[in-house]
């Protein structure tokens, strides 16, 4: 794995304060697909959408329910690859939840 693998449906994701992973969702196909799963892009950052919990959120003690708020799109997506009128999103891809934890891709949901 590497910081310009492609993502996909399925990728697995972690917030700097969650307590648990979270599995990405792409429900709509943009033509492309890798492995059978659709290829996700930047704007894939909808919360109980795309981003869903991250099982407990740790920015208070004691934890909290994690209710992931997301208001923009990812970062750092691939500059010359796009997918539907954005960028294809990418690895090292992150996005700040509102609450002030990361969300970043721990697996890009391909089996390697």
């Amino acid at each position: 794995m590497g910081d310009k693998d492609a993502v996909s449906e399925g990728a697995i994701l972690e917030c700097t304060l969650g307590t648990n992973t979270s599995e990405l969702k792409v429900p709509i196909s943009r033509g492309v697909s890798t492995q059978g799963r659709n290829e996700a892009n930047i704007a894939d950052s909808v919360p109980d959408h795309n981003i869903f919990s991250f099982d407990m959120c740790t920015r208070q003690i004691p934890p909290v329910p994690c209710t992931p708020k997301v208001i923009m799109k990812w970062q750092k997506g691939h500059p010359k690859y796009v997918l539907d009128y954005e960028l294809a999103l990418l690895e090292r891809c992150i996005v700040p939840c509102c609450f002030g934890g990361i969300i970043s891709i721990k697996q890009c949901g391909q089996d390697l």
